[in-house]
């Protein structure tokens, strides 16, 4: 090998090694001189690498790498100057996530380290999405107009929700959903007749499922839901704790 390629893989051999890696044992790798290695050494610490020398051999001091999470508000057009800030103090953007108090952080890997990625992530965004009918960022919208705008509601959650309100809500409004099978979403959509279910592991039950609904049934399937929502109105829950209270309170179940 070349002198070139040795330094690299001497350069590895010490950030690889969990202890300290003797210069013998270099040269006896890499088919060298001990001599050989020390020379390597000095030119690998002339370009910068932090080698130093123990009792027991070599070791790099690799640097220190730090995370931190940025909470950000902006606009479409400072998404650019916002990533830039970063990559050009020598940070890298590993991803972005948005915190959902029902589904919990729905994440996406960016990865981005140069201006030059920035440049191809911010265009594949406008040609992506912006520039996309089929796609329309309400952003913090009202219930009331959200479920006016749309013909069903998908739920994807993986988290085996223990009751599934995002479901109701949409039911009182007459929106059938198409979920995820899973704890309480799993049980309040009854298929074909409130919407439809899906397992989120599967690509092809999430295909079948959204190919299910078919437009023309919305009104039936928008009937359904209301009259199902009705069942978990205020008035049924406090007069359905009354009714417990009182009978827990009766003579007739007071235990002597």
């Amino acid at each position: 090998m070349t002198g070139k390629e040795r330094r690299k893989k001497i350069l590895e051999l010490i950030r690889n090694s969990k202890t300290p890696i003797s210069g013998t044992e270099i040269a006896k790798i890499c088919g060298v001189s001990r001599q050989i290695v020390v020379q390597d050494i000095a030119l690998l610490r002339a370009e910068e690498n932090n080698i130093y020398s123990t009792t027991r051999g070599y070791l790099i001091d690799s640097p220190k790498k730090y995370r931190r999470i940025f909470c950000v508000s902006h606009t479409d057009e400072e998404i650019e100057e916002e990533l830039n800030s970063i990559v050009d103090l020598g940070g890298t953007v590993l991803d972005v996530f948005v915190e959902h108090k029902l589904y919990g952080d729905i994440r996406a890997e960016l990865n981005i380290n140069s201006r030059k990625k920035i440049k191809e992530f911010v265009e594949k965004l406008k040609n992506e999405c912006v520039n996309d009918v089929r796609f329309i960022f309400l952003g913090q919208t009202k219930p009331e107009v959200l479920f006016n705008d749309i013909d069903c509601l998908i739920c994807p959650s993986k988290w085996h929700e223990p009751m599934g309100r995002v479901v109701i809500e949409a039911f009182s409004y007459g929106i059938p959903v198409i979920g995820n099978n899973a704890g309480g979403i799993g049980e309040l959509i009854s298929p074909g007749y409130t919407g439809f279910l899906f397992d989120i592991n599967s690509k092809e039950s999430f295909i079948d499922a959204l190919s299910s609904y078919d437009i023309s049934d919305f009104n039936e399937l928008s009937k359904n839901s209301i009259e199902l929502s009705k069942k978990f109105t205020d008035e049924r829950y406090v007069t359905a704790y009354k009714t417990l209270y009182q009978d827990l309170i009766s003579e007739s179940n007071i235990r002597t």
